[in-house]
């Protein structure tokens, strides 16, 4: 199984926070969702947050998503 590309998550176009800007409450989603599955040795999916396609979801993950958290999708 190949690697997936890594997560591009849309910056907010307003000072809103969670619910009130749909843009932003997907993006804290993402990052709670692989927080939330952070230490996972085996069997972790992309949906699990394992974004490199290794099967954990460990520091590399984590840093993949940090590394593009805010940023605008093209």
């Amino acid at each position: 199984m190949g690697a997936r590309p890594y997560v591009s998550i849309p910056q907010a176009q307003t000072p809103k926070r969670g619910i009130e800007d749909p843009e932003t409450a997907k993006s804290d989603r993402l990052l709670a969702q692989l927080l939330g599955n952070y230490g996972m040795t085996s069997g972790a999916t992309y949906e699990d947050g394992d974004l490199d396609g290794d099967g954990d979801v460990d520091l590399a993950d984590l840093a993949a998503l940090l590394g593009v958290y805010g940023t605008t999708c093209p």
